[in-house]
């Protein structure tokens, strides 16, 4: 379906393709990116980029972390394999943080039309921060109100991070006042990207130095 929806897409038009996995799918999504290729259709693509699915009904995020990096890496190396359009190069600080919940003018509004800052909680009224009637002046984001980043103390990662997903936090443990922590994630996609960046900056020059 995706190969076919991606080959219908006009001669002037690119298209993005953007999915979820979860860590022992990386064999699929290996196939689709081959399939692209065998069809001809990876020049029609402005960008592929995938995230690990947020399990809140599993365990805890601690214990996929490590499969969820070694996916992601893979995921991310294959893309940019393929150099699959300007924006093959995006990593997990562009997939995981800071979320939605930070921005300032990102909201998510439930079919009763409480609004919220973070689309996780959406539906729980006691999470949200006004509503479309116009009943209240917006209030602080509960999930962001104990300001639990503070605790990360001088993590590198936190400027990208700022805590994690803390609406999934908030539905796995109904605390506001923990993060989720992914420092395993951004230290091991982060030393992937930068060894490929620098190899497409400089991987020429440093073919052509004499050895010596």
């Amino acid at each position: 379906m995706i190969l076919h929806n991606v080959g219908s897409v006009p001669p002037c038009d690119r298209a993005r393709i953007e999915g979820i996995f979860q860590p022992t799918q990386a064999a699929s999504y290996e196939r689709l990116l081959s399939g692209l290729d065998a069809a001809g259709l990876t020049p029609l693509l402005d960008a592929v980029r995938f995230k690990p699915v947020v399990d809140l009904a599993g365990c805890t995020t601690a214990c996929s972390t490590s499969g969820e990096t070694q996916t992601l890496v893979q995921l991310n190396a294959s893309v940019a394999k393929r150099k699959l359009g300007p924006h093959q190069g995006e990593t997990l600080e562009s997939m995981l943080g800071p979320c939605e919940l930070h921005w300032k003018n990102s909201y998510t509004i439930d079919p009763l039309g409480y609004v919220y800052k973070c689309p996780a909680v959406a539906g729980r009224p006691e999470m949200a921060v006004t509503s479309v009637r116009g009943d209240g002046a917006e209030k602080t984001a509960p999930l962001v109100a104990l300001r639990p980043w503070e605790q990360c103390g001088d993590c590198p990662w936190l400027p990208v991070c700022v805590g994690g997903c803390l609406g999934g936090q908030f539905l796995q443990t109904g605390r506001t006042d923990q993060v989720s922590c992914r420092k395993e994630a951004f230290e091991a996609t982060f030393r992937h990207a930068i060894t490929v960046r620098y190899l497409e900056e400089f991987g020429e020059s440093i073919q052509n130095t004499p050895s010596m």
